[in-house]
């Protein structure tokens, strides 16, 4: 509970950036799917191409059935999600280029909208359930790669302004908040393995009832 006392203090020690990284991201969510309501042709080319690879790795990993192995199919979100979506993709490249994860998963935002974008001509209850239960899964995802972002934010500001955040060198502040982003990545952790039981849960026994 100490390491999660931790992150949560930086949480609060870094309140206002992490209000305004929600507010952006979240923001950059809904401009995706009001792009996507706009411009259907690249929409569905995208839903096309994510569903085309989900459809040849899920069930390599898997078997043809998600249900089937509703443990493995949690285990595998969480570890794509935590490992090649916020460590390889925000964390690590903001270590060599200050901000940059802002950036990158602003741009993460932009597609998950574009992707997600709700079919409204075809409007009705089984649309809108849908939607709610996506609509849960991209907040609870959304929010373990905007605490990640949070962690780029931190990197940047250690490093560029190291007296902003009480170190004397650059060097010292790059270190400060490399430990300050590792600290974090318990709760990216704990946010993201919610969200890998919510969504193994959705695809496995959800979902199917829906089609």
């Amino acid at each position: 509970m100490v390491i999660f006392g931790r992150a949560l203090g930086l949480v609060r020690q870094f309140a206002h950036p992490f209000l305004l990284v929600n507010l952006a991201y979240f923001g950059i969510v809904c401009g995706g799917m009001a792009y996507g309501s706009w411009d259907r042709e690249n929409r569905d080319a995208y839903m096309v191409e994510s569903k085309r690879q989900a459809a040849e790795f899920l069930p390599a990993v898997l078997g043809t059935n998600p249900s089937d192995h509703v443990v493995r199919t949690v285990g595998l979100i969480f570890v794509v999600n935590l490992i090649g979506g916020s460590l390889l993709y925000i964390t690590l490249p903001s270590l060599l280029l200050p901000f940059v994860g802002l950036l990158l998963g602003a741009v993460r935002a932009f597609i998950w909208g574009l992707i997600f974008t709700p079919n409204l001509t075809a409007f009705n209850g089984t649309v809108l359930a849908y939607g709610l239960l996506v609509g849960i899964l991209l907040v609870l995802e959304g929010e373990g790669y905007v605490l990640a972002m949070l962690g780029s934010y931190i990197q940047g500001k250690s490093l560029l302004f190291p007296q902003s955040v009480g170190a004397a060198t650059r060097w010292q502040g790059y270190k400060s908040g490399a430990t300050w982003t590792l600290q974090l990545y318990t709760l990216v952790a704990g946010v993201l393995a919610v969200a890998a039981v919510y969504e193994g849960m959705l695809v496995s026994y959800v979902m199917p009832l829906l089609k």
